[in-house]
């Protein structure tokens, strides 16, 4: 998934009310029991949904480097994949077995 933003154009029907919500850019990846998030300004967030559902606790900085690698991967193959097997391929490739 991916958002483009903040979006701050008033007159677009569909611009976000203030205080909603309207994050930088991000590139994101949910996995089977998370969520990994690249924002444009180099933030990171990662999200164990099995311990936190509702997405409050960044856990991003408390994982091996390893695994970091193998999100920031996983996101860079996936950006440029344009088939099933392109992108079954950038995840094999991300090792994303270790992600999941």
């Amino acid at each position: 998934m991916e958002h483009h933003g903040p979006h701050n154009d008033p007159s677009d029907p569909d611009a976000p009310a203030a205080r909603s919500g309207n994050p930088s850019s991000y590139e994101a990846i949910r996995l089977r029991s998370s969520v990994y998030v690249e924002y444009v300004d180099g933030d990171r967030e990662y999200h164990d949904l099995r311990s936190d559902p509702f997405e409050l606790s960044n856990q991003y900085d408390t994982l091996p480097a390893a695994q970091k690698a193998a999100l920031r991967a996983l996101v860079d193959g996936l950006k440029s994949c344009h088939s099933a097997a392109a992108c079954a391929e950038a995840e094999r490739k991300a090792g994303t077995a270790m992600l999941k």
